[in-house]
């Protein structure tokens, strides 16, 4: 129903003074209302993306073409309506260097869209950051708010202060995990948008950086379009964070849904009636809606429905102390959870060609995304005897591996000036008001691609305030390096591979840069190779060892190779349940076993770019249960069990113990 436009254009617009704006098909026009507050003057924007933006109804427009009319000027058929019906589609990428320099800033693109042709509202999204040793800085490039209702305070007692994430345990890795969880209001139909952070590895003798392997996701959306709720958050580059139900309420359900009821597809339900009673304003009743979702999830997935609800509830609210682990967390996401690894190491190029990331430092393994984001990072360095006027950076795109059509220009920056281009642009030039020691220069940035070469060109030039060339060889944009990172800039694209490339396919990427007239630097060559085929994977042994029995694993992928296996097992005969996920190694160990049980195991092997195995979950190695029998000793005789190598096993008096673990026992009866 809700439709919003962001025109570019010389229009002048203040909340006192708006032009009309409309969309106009024939004889038939739209007016829509601007998404202004008391005070605005587009006058001092500086990015397609802070512009404003109009809203209008168009639940009883004709399909088609339509002039968009702003005062008194005209785009002619600049917007196309097309027929709704379907569900959004959204997606999410994060790309970066797998490696950085340590205690020095890295930055990374968080890429998004929607590729139907209708909006999505209120999608979740959630980035894990591993941090063992407190030795990991992450600053965001984008402001974004942090819920501040009363549960809040509850994350502030158990960690101490407040903050933008909060703290989870990965038992398995033995990592504290930074969990940030955002909600995008809104995402554009058919639309590609990317914010970006940084992060810095700190070494130190005493609390080194380890390798660290961040994980993200993102859901469908959420929620209906709320015109209310998007209009209080239109900020061009807010990200609103994921409410505390996903902070706090879903810390506890999630791991307890998890335990008790593996593998429980509506866990998700849950979150959704968390998010909503507090979005519809009814948090004190958020209890009491919570344990209806409860309730119907635990009828659906446990037998005694009642005492299962009661222990999922109850047993939530007793892990409000206790922190999330990350598979737990990759378990709520109902997407694809993805992955991506940074290295810290001792040197590299500050001139470089960034791309997707993926498994493997050299050959970045990645499933065929379509949509890849490129950074192009640039330095002035620190050891130079002046600032750079002009910088130049030129990459050509393969056409034999890229989708040409598909490119777009989305950010470029240098120091702390961040700034984000227009979706689906292929030209752009603005003007940005800059101060370098102490003086108020103007940097041009221009961005031009040719759709029929394959070249992309971008240019930052140095000028006066007045618009006339500098002329002082000491006053340029990029200074020469220093430890606010001032010397140091980027540019950021996307573009689509072909479709449907062959496993083991490669598609590769490099750029020039020119620092004034200074020869040109060629970065690294970028690989990324697509792995489409699927792992294999078997349990070939299961073997007790006191009260625990220890699994064998096998399996092979041809490509990337094995990234973990999910073990299932199946108790008596029953349905199976998530026993691990995320197992790395040949090995598991089932703490608990017990001999009276029958157990069957089943595993699904994922490959390192998540690829699962395809296969059923059935059983695939059985484990019977053991008992001893034909052994009688009379009321009262006392008796001692012993294994083959002498080892006491138990003793008592009386009736023996039914069920051993498998093997050879003495067993000694009276005298």
């Amino acid at each position: 129903k809700g439709v919003r436009l962001r025109i570019q254009g010389g229009y002048e617009l203040t909340y006192n003074k708006q032009p009309k704006v409309v969309l106009k098909q024939g004889d038939k026009e739209i007016e829509g209302e601007w998404l202004i507050e008391y005070g605005y003057t587009n006058k001092n924007v500086q990015s397609a993306d802070q512009l404003p933006e109009a809203l209008f109804d168009l639940s009883t427009a004709p399909t088609g073409l339509y002039d968009v009319i702003i005062g008194t000027d005209t785009l002619s058929q600049a917007f196309t309506l097309k027929a709704g019906g379907e569900e959004p589609e959204v997606w999410l990428q994060v790309n970066g260097r797998g490696a950085s320099l340590w205690n020095k800033w890295q930055r990374y693109t968080i890429d998004y869209g929607n590729t139907a042709n209708v909006a999505a509202y209120n999608v979740p999204i959630i980035l894990c950051i591993p941090d063992r040793h407190g030795t990991v800085d992450v600053s965001f490039d984008f402001p974004f708010n942090v819920c501040d209702i009363s549960i809040d305070n509850i994350y502030q007692q158990m960690t101490g202060k407040p903050g933008d994430y909060f703290m989870a345990y990965d038992e398995q890795t033995q990592d504290s995990i930074r969990v940030y969880s955002f909600m995008i209001p809104y995402i554009n139909p058919n639309s590609t948008e990317q914010r970006s952070f940084r992060i810095k590895m700190k070494q130190s003798d005493k609390e080194p950086s380890d390798e660290i392997q961040m994980s993200y996701g993102i859901e469908q959306p959420w929620g209906p379009y709320d015109p209310e709720v998007v209009a209080k958050t239109r900020a061009p580059y807010t990200l609103e964070q994921g409410e505390c139900f996903a902070k706090e309420w879903g810390k506890a359900v999630f791991e307890t849904a998890i335990s008790f009821v593996p593998g429980a597809s509506c866990v998700y339900s849950i979150g959704k009636a968390g998010y909503k009673s507090y979005n519809d304003g009814f948090w004190n009743s958020f209890l009491g809606n919570t344990w209806d979702v409860l309730m119907n999830c635990a009828s659906e997935v446990v037998p005694a429905p009642l005492k299962g609800a009661y222990k999922l509830a109850s047993t939530a609210w007793d892990y409000y102390g206790k922190y999330e682990s990350l598979r737990d967390m990759k378990g709520c996401l109902n997407g694809d959870p993805k992955a991506i690894g940074n290295k810290g190491r001792g040197s590299y190029d500050p001139n470089e060609m960034i791309g997707p990331w993926g498994a493997d430092e050299e050959r970045h393994f990645i499933k065929p995304i379509h949509q890849m984001g490129y950074t192009v990072t640039f330095e002035n360095k620190a050891s130079a005897t002046a600032p750079a006027h002009e910088v130049f950076v030129t990459d050509t795109l393969d056409a034999a591996k890229y989708d040409l059509s598909t490119f777009s220009f989305t950010g470029y920056g240098w120091a702390d000036t961040t700034l984000v281009v227009g979706a689906k642009t292929q030209e752009f030039a603005r003007d940005v008001q800059y101060k370098v020691n102490g003086q108020d220069i103007i940097v041009r940035v221009s961005g031009q691609f040719d759709p029929q070469t394959g070249i992309a060109r971008w240019s930052f030039i140095s000028l006066q305030k007045n618009g006339n060339e500098i002329d002082d060889p000491d006053l340029g944009f990029l200074i020469p390096n220093n430890d606010s990172h001032a010397g140091e800039g980027f540019v950021t694209f996307i573009v689509e591979h072909k479709p449907t490339p062959a496993n083991g396919a490669t598609v590769s990427n490099k750029a020039t840069i020119i620092f004034d007239a200074n020869d040109p630097i060629v970065t690294n060559t970028y690989v990324n190779t697509f792995d489409t085929d699927y792992p294999t994977s078997k349990i070939t042994k299961a073997e007790p060892n006191g009260n625990s029995l220890v699994l064998t694993l096998s399996g092979s992928d041809a490509t990337s190779g094995i990234g973990g296996y999910n073990i299932y097992v199946f108790r008596n005969g029953g349905e199976a349940e998530l026993l691990a996920s995320g197992v790395t190694g040949d090995s598991y160990t089932m703490a608990g076993y017990d001999p009276s049980v029958s157990y069957a195991f089943c595993s699904i092997a994922l490959d390192r770019v998540g690829w699962p195995e395809p296969k059923d979950v059935k059983p695939e190695l059985e484990v019977a249960a053991t008992a001893i029998s034909g052994i009688k000793t009379a009321a009262g005789e006392a008796w001692t069990i012993y294994a083959a190598d002498g080892t006491k096993v138990a003793e008592g008096s009386g009736s023996l113990p039914t069920m051993l673990a498998p093997g050879v026992y003495v067993v000694q009866s009276g005298n």
